[in-house]
């Protein structure tokens, strides 16, 4: 055993011992192992949680990262084909800087801004998700340690009433035989008798 699970069962059991001796011992010992092996799984838990919200960030940096690539090249796409727009129409003697020509170019430049703004929202929206599942996992290991603590103090707190208690009992005499008492049950000299008289 070892962590924090060794270290509750050497401290129980010194303290269980001067409460009820050897029994008592055993009993908080064996209590203490179980309170510091519960906190040693919740502490292992938390660790991995907040291990994995800092691998998760840096996976969100790096879609917001790609997102923006992708976004420029996006646009940069756009204006390529823009340009060979305009040179189309311009050899094929199409006034480009108005009617439908213009519209055309137009209409060709907003729909490639919106695939960009699209490709950022929606990296945005998956690095966020990504970071939220992350941050619950997170509170949900410190939920669960904060459990484990107040689980385990109170079972401690339980355990050492009750070897409290059955040491209390056995000191004051409580629950004692007659054998136990020193009162010799089995000798009929030592039984009480008294005098009634005599019958005639």
């Amino acid at each position: 055993m070892s962590g924090k699970g060794g270290l509750g069962a050497a401290v129980g059991a010194g303290v269980g011992f001067m409460i009820g001796g050897p029994p008592g011992a055993l009993a908080l010992g064996s209590a203490g192992a179980q309170f510091g092996s519960s906190m040693d799984a919740a502490s292992e838990a938390e660790a991995l949680a907040k291990k994995n919200r800092g691998l998760s960030n840096e996976q969100a940096l790096e879609i917001i990262r790609q997102s923006k690539l992708s976004a420029k090249n996006i646009l940069k796409s756009g204006r390529e084909l823009t340009g060979k727009q305009v040179s189309a129409f311009a050899a094929g003697g199409v006034d480009v800087g108005s009617g439908s020509s213009l519209m055309v170019m137009e209409n060709t430049a907003a729909e490639f801004k919106r695939d960009a703004y699209e490709e950022l929202r929606s990296s945005k929206f998956s690095a966020t998700a990504l970071r939220r599942r992350a941050q619950a996992q997170v509170d949900a290991a410190k939920s669960g340690k904060k459990a484990a603590l107040i689980g385990g103090i109170a079972n401690l707190g339980l355990t050492a009433a009750t070897v409290g208690m059955h040491a209390s009992s056995s000191s004051s005499g409580g629950g004692l035989g007659l054998g136990d008492s020193g009162f010799d049950a089995g000798s009929t000299s030592a039984i009480p008798t008294k005098n009634y008289g005599t019958f005639a």
